[in-house]
């Protein structure tokens, strides 16, 4: 999409798991259109391909470890912002076309590679840039699969919590798009399960 926002709910337990300050991906396309997630000094990172250069914006405030924050970040195609917890903590002025190498790129959510250390619920991703209202409105609900914008969404439903779920091989996507994904290097079993 031309303007977008991502949205994740993110319970993180170990911010240090990450090898740098903003390499802790929750949602990242692969030809890095775009890229949003934390690092290692506990921030929010929003970042965007203009088409020679990435651009980036890092929340001024810090999230806890071991607490829940809904994170969102948003491109209406001159601005970009960053919301914790519904508070829009950062905002920049920015007016490109976010750009994409290809359309067939994979997506990645959450990247164990690069250190995430945490859980995910209700993870999103829009069309548009969604407002003030409808990101806090949205951290309280779910969508219906024909919600107008709705590009992807896991709600990450397709196990059970804390038991055994090494049979789970495919994430549903609740959006009309069928955007499937594969758990890989999840823990599906024991007290950290990511369902």
């Amino acid at each position: 999409p031309a303007k977008i926002t991502l949205e994740s709910w993110i319970y993180v337990t170990n911010f240090n798991s990450s090898p740098c300050s903003d390499c802790a991906p929750i949602i990242w396309q692969q030809d890095n259109a775009y890229r949003f997630g934390v690092g290692n000094t506990n921030a929010v990172h929003f970042q965007l391909m203009n088409g020679s250069a990435t651009v980036s914006l890092s929340s001024s405030s810090v999230l806890n470890a071991n607490l829940w924050h809904h994170i969102a970040g948003t491109f209406d195609g001159s601005k970009m912002k960053i919301y914790i917890d519904g508070v829009c903590t950062d905002s920049t002025s920015a007016s490109f076309s976010i750009t994409y190498k290809s359309s067939n790129t994979d997506l990645w959510i959450a990247d164990p590679a690069t250190g995430f250390g945490g859980i995910l619920e209700e993870t999103r991703i829009w069309d548009y840039a969604r407002s003030k209202s409808e990101i806090k409105d949205g951290m309280y609900r779910r969508y219906a699969s024909s919600t107008p914008g709705l590009v992807l969404a896991y709600g990450f439903e397709d196990g059970i919590a804390y038991k055994n779920n090494t049979t789970v091989s495919k994430i549903d996507d609740a959006s009309s798009n069928g955007n499937d994904g594969s758990p890989q290097s999840f823990k599906m079993q024991d007290s950290t399960s990511n369902f």
